[in-house]
């Protein structure tokens, strides 16, 4: 029979003491995390997030136009990748393929900052 220590494996009682040392180990590590969750403050840094807030309703509200541009834009780029993917333009399928994507990206984004404009202006 082979011998646990050639092959690499502990004896049963050595496992299980690293495995107390190791419980231990991390509830000392959870008591110190706990301690230092009720120490810090709720926001570390309360007026960079006024700021933020701040910033980001500033830019939905007072420029909602750039949204609605952003989803024209898409729109026309989507109808130009239907366009290139007539027959006439078969050698340019690739590029209609990238139309769709990058016109269907920028109607997702202006979609959503519409979206944002208007839960705003309920808020």
């Amino acid at each position: 029979m082979l011998d646990p220590a050639v092959i690499g494996i502990a004896p049963h009682h050595a496992v299980g003491e690293h495995a107390a040392r190791a419980s231990i180990a991390e509830q000392d590590v959870s008591k110190e995390a706990r301690s230092f969750l009720r120490k810090r403050p709720s926001a570390p840094f309360p007026n960079k997030q006024v700021e933020m807030t701040q910033m980001l309703k500033t830019l939905v509200k007072d420029y909602g136009w750039i949204h609605t541009a952003l989803g024209v834009l898409g729109n026309a780029t989507f109808v130009i990748g239907s366009v290139l993917f007539l027959p006439q333009f078969e050698q340019l399928q690739r590029l209609a393929v990238w139309c769709f994507i990058v016109g269907s990206a920028l109607m997702l984004v202006g979609a959503l900052g519409s979206l944002a404009v208007k839960l705003y202006d309920d808020a």
